[in-house]
């Protein structure tokens, strides 16, 4: 078995457009940081979105 190392992860998102009402991030990118640097390992892009609303409180 390897060894692992636990390093912390960000997300970054951007191109917010408004969709069913609400204000949402089209376009995002996760990565780790290693020595200081941010090394995305994912990219994301929003399609569709279909989702529930909650009623209000």
């Amino acid at each position: 078995m390897t060894a692992t190392t636990q390093r912390p992860w960000v997300c970054r998102f951007r191109q917010y457009q408004p969709r069913h009402g609400v204000l949402i991030p089209t376009v995002g990118e996760a990565g780790w940081m290693i020595d200081g640097q941010r090394q995305p390992y994912a990219r994301f892009s929003v399609q569709e979105l279909d989702y529930a609303p909650l009623p209000p409180f």
